[in-house]
């Protein structure tokens, strides 16, 4: 077993599930350890989430995707921020989430996730993810629109970049049949008394929580020496 489990904390039965923004990575190419994957879906995280500047800057965010709905649309009916918990099986096992700002108006369902950091591809999986759970638990009868907004607060305290992903049909585009296959196929590992193969390289090593557990893991930092540079071709 290349992640080692001795003395990893275990969830409760009740708790085992992988999380939205892992399931977009998977979807999106990000990430694509399925070992490291298994392991987080029944143990609790080896790292400790210490980045204490994270936090001000996303509740800036959420701040600023709440005025922006406000300032766009009208008598918009709003959950108390990240209070919204989706919860639903994906194949043999538990999906969970909570998208940050939840509105609803006249069966529309409006989603607006605030990001603090740099622009990524899942970020669009993750959105959309949360959208089609909230349309299943029937939250609203479809989604009239689903956001992201990135805020620096290197820059200022005002800065918003806000990114459009659509509403029901481009949810529904991102999350094509093919890749609700593959997670599928994910779900039958994730649950699976067998040990799900690694998949090391410096992109899924690099903030992996396992990393440190892992007996295959890349050093992202570690330079690479060219032995046949010296042929000159």
């Amino acid at each position: 077993m290349a992640i080692s489990l001795i003395g990893a904390r275990k969830k409760q039965p009740f708790s085992h599930c992988i999380g939205a923004s892992n399931v977009a990575k998977y979807a999106a190419g990000e990430f694509s350890c399925a070992a490291a994957l298994q392991a987080s879906y029944k143990y609790k995280s080896p790292k400790e989430f210490n980045n204490y500047d994270w936090y001000p800057a996303h509740a800036r965010a959420i701040e600023l995707a709440v005025e922006y709905l406000n300032d766009h649309f009208s008598d918009l009916n709003f959950f108390e921020n990240e209070t919204l918990k989706l919860k639903q099986k994906i194949g043999d096992a538990v999906l969970f989430g909570v998208p940050d700002v939840v509105a609803v108006k006249e069966g529309k369902l409006y989603l607006f996730d605030g990001k603090a950091g740099q622009k990524r591809e899942f970020h669009k999986f993750q959105i959309s993810l949360y959208g089609l759970l909230a349309i299943s638990k029937n939250i609203a009868q479809e989604i009239g629109g689903l956001y992201l907004g990135y805020f620096d607060p290197e820059i200022d305290n005002d800065n918003f970049e806000v990114v459009e992903v659509g509403a029901t049909k481009e949810a529904k585009e991102i999350w094509s049949t093919d890749i609700k296959k593959r997670l599928v196929m994910l779900s039958k590992t994730l649950v699976s008394k067998q040990t799900a193969p690694t998949n090391p390289s410096s992109d899924n090593c690099r903030f992996c929580p396992w990393n440190q557990r892992c007996s295959v893991a890349i050093n992202p930092e570690e330079e690479l020496v060219d032995i046949f540079a010296n042929l000159g071709v």
